[in-house]
Formats: structure tokens, sequence, C-alpha cells
């Protein structure tokens, strides 16, 4: 790809002609903001997308999956009460080549989103808002995924930020128990303005112990419905699966989450530039020289040293899981040097990665092995089927796992139900914990 150099970085051709074109509509003083599908023919009509998430999808990842094939990028949430309240953008950082970029917020009020959407509005390309968080503390907030049966809120809140913002609004949401219900409300989306929405195929309720096949295909019957760009979320473990959902749920965009945050080159096939593989541990070092690269000042570089332990615990997660020195190593580094030191020690072991992405390089020798990833923990002996449609097996789920089912027992039969303690595996270092409690214990001690 083309690119160009501004103050000592290299700055992709089509995100100078992103630019180039905003700045000329500017210049024009064009009145009318692009919507919908022409919004995002204009921004490169993306289909690679990293998810918004919390901590984890900073300017640092960001520009690492970039450099991977990453066509679109979302920060992490951000809390709109907290940010009108404090008159700051807090964490938000982001650097011209960060583009394009949407910025996701939170929140109930559709003035407080109104006026935290404005703070940042020239510094990226639209605005999203977040529908689908399941967690308590979003129901604590009442904000994500449990404002999704107020649609007569969600359409002010989507109507405001439309008519008032420099840049188009979009929204991430979850399904709906009923799927009727769920194509509802997201023709009333689009109708108060919403330029793009994503559907995460699970509901609310499916997620940690619960978490179920992602419904690529209800996600597929609302794309049929809507006249907007729709994206897929959910589901995705490697290349193949982007492939797949773009060709048989005929999503305009697939975005992945948490199979991205171990293995950052998915959307390049794991390919480096001279496409050879790129591996896992290669990742971990780029990670950490952008990590330097994008220091800006001493607040910021204690912040991103937060991020970047979680970031390097799950890219190197099949090395060093069973080394608990190195864990608790890595847990307690202070320094981008201390984190390197790490992936030396790590890089005289004898483990294998998981090779995600091996079918494309016939080289290796190798074949991607599941079990070994940080990604594979959601990977239940019995996955039950969608709840969503309820009239047939979630099929596109089904074939989505391929040869997957077979090795890993999968079926669609309802799980049991959870034995009352649940073992827990802290984020940080990966030691291991009979019970929720304990490990949330360990890390007020041990990484406060």
């Amino acid at each position: 790809q083309r690119q160009m150099c501004i103050r000592d970085r290299c700055v992709p051709q089509s995100v100078l002609s992103t630019l180039l074109r905003r700045t000329m509509a500017a210049g024009e003083g064009a009145a009318a903001k692009l919507h919908g599908f022409e919004f995002w023919r204009s921004i490169g009509s993306p289909t690679k997308i990293v998810a918004p998430m919390v901590d984890q999808s900073e300017l640092t990842f960001r520009m690492l999956t970039r450099q991977h094939g990453a066509e679109l990028c979302y920060t992490p949430m951000y809390n709109s009460k907290v940010f009108v309240q404090t008159q700051s953008i807090g964490e938000f950082t982001s650097v011209p080549e960060d583009r394009p970029l949407f910025v996701q917020f939170c929140g109930n009020d559709p003035d407080t989103l109104l006026a935290a959407a404005q703070m940042v509005e020239d510094q990226c390309d639209a605005i999203d808002i977040n529908l689908g968080c399941p967690q308590g503390i979003a129901r604590t907030g009442h904000y994500g995924s449990f404002l999704l049966e107020e649609p007569e809120l969600l359409e002010q809140i989507v109507s405001l930020l439309h008519q008032n913002l420099r840049v188009p609004v979009t929204c991430k949401i979850r399904l709906l128990p009923s799927l009727t219900n769920t194509i509802a409300l997201a023709k009333r989306l689009e109708a108060a303005g919403a330029s793009v929405l994503t559907v995460h195929g699970r509901t609310k309720e499916e997620k940690k112990q619960a978490v179920g096949l992602c419904d690529w295909d209800a996600v597929s019957a609302i794309k049929k419905e809507l006249s907007i760009p729709v994206v897929l979320n959910g589901g995705i473990v490697d290349f193949n699966d982007y492939e797949r959902a773009m060709k048989e749920v005929g999503v305009d965009g697939v975005m992945t989450s948490e199979a991205i945050l171990e293995n950052p080159a998915l959307f390049s096939r794991n390919s480096n530039q001279d496409g050879g593989y790129c591996g896992l541990a290669q990742l971990a070092r780029d990670y950490i020289a952008l990590c330097q690269r994008y220091d800006t000042g001493e607040q910021m570089q204690s912040r991103q040293l937060k991020y970047a332990r979680a970031h390097l615990f799950k890219i190197m997660y099949w090395s060093i899981i069973k080394e608990q020195e190195l864990c608790q190593q890595l847990a307690t580094s202070r320094s981008f040097a201390d984190m390197t030191a790490v992936l030396d020690e790590a890089d005289k072991l004898d483990s294998q990665e998981p090779f995600f992405n091996a079918n494309f390089h016939p080289e290796l020798g190798q074949k991607f092995q599941l079990k070994r990833s940080w990604y594979s923990r959601h990977i239940k002996a019995e996955f039950k089927p969608s709840r969503v449609t309820g009239e047939h097996d979630d099929l596109c789920g089904l074939e989505k796992w391929g040869d997957k089912i077979g090795q890993l027992n999968v079926s669609s039969k309802k799980r049991k139900e959870p034995p009352p303690s649940i073992p827990s595996t802290c984020g940080t270092c990966g030691a291991e914990f009979p019970s929720r409690s304990k490990m949330f214990k360990h890390l007020k001690e041990e990484h406060a």
C-alpha cells in the first residue's frame, strides 16, 4: 500500500485521501454530512473491523491491528457522563494515521451524550452509541444492552446526535429474545438517523458461563430489512471465519473483539509484508515497540503499561500460562524493558503457539491448534442453540466451527447449570482460582 511520511510516521495513502476529502468538504462549506452507504463508501467501505473494547482498543493496539489489515477501528467505550462532568477527554488519544476511527460512548441521557460526542467529533469519523454491553456495570449505570427495550429513548438519543453532530452517528446492539422485536428496533434506529448498525449475534443474557453460539442467521435477517450498512459482531476466530461471515451472512463488514486481542494479525492472515508467517511472539514485540513510539508523557505511559500487561498476557498466553514465575514477572512489570525481558525468557521455552491462520501458510507444516489459545476458554463442552430464532438450530454458527466441533466435542444440546462456585482466571497474570471472590481478592492485593 502506498504511504507518505508525516512527522516520521508512515501514513497510508488511503488515510491521506480520506483526510483530504474531509478537508475539501469543510472548505466548500458542505451543509449536509454523509449518511448511510454514502458515508460508508467515503471511508473505504471497510469490512475488517476492530471492536470497541474497554481498556483494550487503545491507540497503540489499534495501530498494531491497522498494520495487519484492520480497515476500521473503534475506541474503547467511554462514559459520556464522565467526559461531561470532568470536561476532559480522559484517556482518548489518536493520531492522524489512526483513521477511519469511530469513538464509542455509553449513557442514557441524550444531552449528555451529545455534549460528550461534540468534544471529540473533530478527531473521528463517526460517533457510536453502545447499546450492547451486557455487564453488571451497564445494568447499574442503565446503559448498553439494558436500554434495548426502551426504543423511544433510543430514538431521542440517535435523533439528537444525528441532527447536531458534524459526523454520522452509529449504533452497536445485541439481539433481543424476539427476532421480530430486534428487527423493529433496528428499523427505528435507522429511521432516527443511525448511519451504520453493528449487531452482536447474542442476547444480553448470553455471556460468560451462559455464552451461546453467535446467531449469524438472525444478523442476516436484520441485514435484509435495513437500507444502511450492517456489521456482524461475534463468532470470529480467524480469517476463515471472516470470509465465511462475509459470504454467508451477507453483511457489509465483520467486527472481531476478543479473538483479535490474542491475534492482532487476524485480518492479515498472520502474514508479514514479505508474505511470511507473523507469529504471536513477534506481534508481542511489535506491540511493545509501538507503545514506545506512541508514548505521550508520564501519565499516559502509566496507563499504557496497564494496557500492555493485559495485551501481552493474551498474546503470549500459549507460552507463559504454565509458567507462574513469568506470569508474575509480567503482572508486576513496571517498564517496557521489564516486559521485553519476559518475552526473552518466553523465547527459551519449548512451547508452540496455536498457529492462527496456518492454512494460509503451508510452508509452516502446522495446523491451527485452538486448544492452545487464550480464546479457547470460551469453548464449552456443550453449546446451546440460539434462543433468538427458536425455530431451528443456529446452522451458520454450527457450520462456522467446522472441524473444530469434532475436536472439542461441541454439541447444540442445552448445557448443564454451572456449579455454585465458578473457577476463575486472573486476566493479568493467568493465575487460577476456585472462585470469583478469591480471584477478585487476588486482583486487589496483587494488581491494585
